[in-house]
């Protein structure tokens, strides 16, 4: 998840922002990050981010989903 929150903070910020992009783009912003880092960790953060509906596909374009949340969780008293 912590992953995921990394590939989250890459594509909130300009350039990818708001539209698709390509996913390498992405990826290369990734690597940058730490020598750790591996594409294997890229497409796993990714896959994650997938199945939550954090990030939408079209070909090999990826964007963030940015909803906000309409609904307020009210918890029994």
């Amino acid at each position: 998840m912590v992953l995921g929150a990394e590939v989250i903070g890459i594509m909130s910020k300009k350039p990818f922002r708001d539209r698709y992009v390509v996913v390498e783009d992405v990826m290369s912003q990734f690597l940058k990050g730490d020598r750790d880092r591996t594409p294997d960790l890229f497409l796993l953060a990714l896959s994650f981010l997938y199945t939550i509906g954090s990030v939408q596909r079209k070909g090999y374009k990826i964007k963030l989903v940015q909803e906000r949340a309409t609904k307020q969780l009210r918890l029994p008293v």
